[in-house]
């Protein structure tokens, strides 16, 4: 009798053990589970927050880097700069990318232009930041800018340090008369070298061009009758006693024609008739020094300056950056290429496997999905009312089965043999597909793969 309160005290005092022990066993699954979310929730917010915002960052300046390494490229391709040359253009680049509207890029593809037209490093260094300064304070495409600016250094024979002086010229008759970059660019090429050849200054020449846009005559109609008259004065005498010859006939028209011939006697007449007007804008272009600066600065303040400012500094920060993660970047090309031939290199059999193990690698994911899901409808099984209705189902079951063979299930009771040979079966089933063994087999496959076992030699029959 005594034995048996001991045992009772034993199984309540054991049991009160276990209950006590599965309340701190959950406990302790709680806080775990609740910390690995809150990691889970912090790392998907670093992720979001932090890294994808750096990766994108930096993708963005490698990117903006190759750009202007690119353009710079093509600078030193077209001028054949070379070493310290090279390098002073793409600092002047840089800098001026830097401190102007215009970003770095947009610099380096005026180099390139004014390279074409066969400027040497320094002339372009000379002649790059006015014509920058002019583009700014016109608003004419940046390329167009370089493009008459030095077309028109070349006609005049002008040094390229003089480039200030023609961007003031031409900016100050932009801003002055009727005539724009846009008609200067189509003129000046077409009658600049004739009027040099003839002894037409530029200032002589640009405002006898605003004179002519005043009265409304189109950009190419002023270049081509302005080359025939600097060409027919060439054997006729010069530009000012042709203008006062004109002026001072009764039949100007005649005169003018006689003198210029059909197609540039209308610009004659203009020209002879407002002489004092064109001394007026030559004296005015004479003084021009300091306008392209002065609109420049003009059109650069304002919240609108401000934003293309940032602009072009920000892409500065980013080639600055970008050239920073270039080594790091190569270093990953590298590998990928070096990952690349390797792969080539390799023959059929040994890629016929690898992709194999590939695929089966994939499909560990997918299965882990599987499988976890399958553990949730388990662990649903096995809680207390799972396995109650598990067993209810179960019993229902094996009752029916028993009713419907009932014959053939009392026969099969009083046979050793047949129940032996099941259970022999059942568990050489087991111990070729559980767990463990699969996961054996797979190490073994993919060790045979790599030339090598597992096992040592002996140790598991074929």
């Amino acid at each position: 009798m005594a034995s048996n309160k001991s045992i009772g005290l034993l199984n309540i005092v054991f049991g009160a053990d276990l209950k006590g022990f599965n309340r701190a066993m959950k406990k302790a699954q709680r806080s775990v589970r609740k910390f690995g979310k809150s990691m889970q929730r912090t790392g998907a917010n670093m992720t979001r927050s932090i890294t994808l915002p750096v990766i994108a960052l930096g993708a963005a300046a490698i990117k903006t880097f190759a750009e202007f390494e690119q353009s710079m490229l093509k600078v030193k391709a077209v001028s054949g700069a070379t070493g310290k040359e090279f390098e002073s253009l793409k600092n002047k680049a840089l800098e001026l990318g830097s401190s102007t509207m215009f970003t770095a890029s947009e610099v380096a593809g005026l180099q390139l232009e004014l390279a074409k037209l066969g400027f040497s490093t320094q002339q372009i260094n000379d002649s790059t930041e006015s014509i920058l300064q002019l583009s700014q304070a016109t608003g004419h495409d940046l390329a167009q800018s370089g493009e008459i600016v030095a077309s028109t250094l070349n006609s005049f024979n002008m040094a390229a340090s003089e480039s200030t002086k023609v961007a003031d010229m031409f900016a100050k008759a932009s801003s002055s008369a009727a005539i724009d970059m846009e008609k200067l660019s189509v003129a000046m090429p077409t009658v600049g070298a004739t009027a040099s050849a003839v002894g037409i200054p530029l200032e002589e020449l640009s405002a006898q061009m605003m004179v002519l846009a005043d009265r409304g005559m189109e950009a190419s109609t002023m270049g081509t009758h302005l080359r025939k008259i600097f060409v027919e004065l060439a054997t006729k005498g010069s530009y000012e006693d042709a203008m006062d010859k004109i002026r001072n006939s009764t039949d100007q028209v005649t005169t003018a024609t006689n003198l210029f011939g059909k197609r540039a006697f209308a610009a004659g007449l203009i020209l002879a008739n407002n002489t004092s007007q064109t001394k007026l804008y030559e004296q005015q272009l004479k003084n021009s020094a300091g306008t392209t600066k002065e609109m420049a600065d003009i059109m650069d303040s304002g919240i609108s300056g401000a934003m293309r400012r940032l602009k072009s500094q920000a892409e500065g920060v980013a080639i600055e950056l970008g050239g920073s993660l270039i080594p790091l970047f190569e270093k990953l090309l590298t590998g990928i290429q070096n990952l690349m031939r390797w792969w080539s290199e390799l023959n059929d059999t040994t890629k016929n496997t690898a992709t194999a193990f590939a695929l089966v690698v994939a499909g560990i994911g997918p299965m882990l999905s599987v499988l976890g899901s399958l553990t949730v409808a388990f662990s649903a099984l096995v809680s207390p009312i799972g396995l109650t209705v598990l067993a209810i189902t179960g019993i229902v079951v094996a009752f029916d089965y028993v009713k419907e063979n009932w014959e053939a299930f009392k026969e099969r009771l009083g046979d050793w043999s047949w129940w032996r040979n099941a259970l022999i079966q059942a568990l050489q089933w087991l111990m070729q597909y559980n767990p463990l063994s699969l996961l054996l087999d797979e190490l073994e496959s993919f060790a045979n793969w790599l030339g090598g076992s597992i096992y040592v030699e002996g140790e598991r029959n074929p």
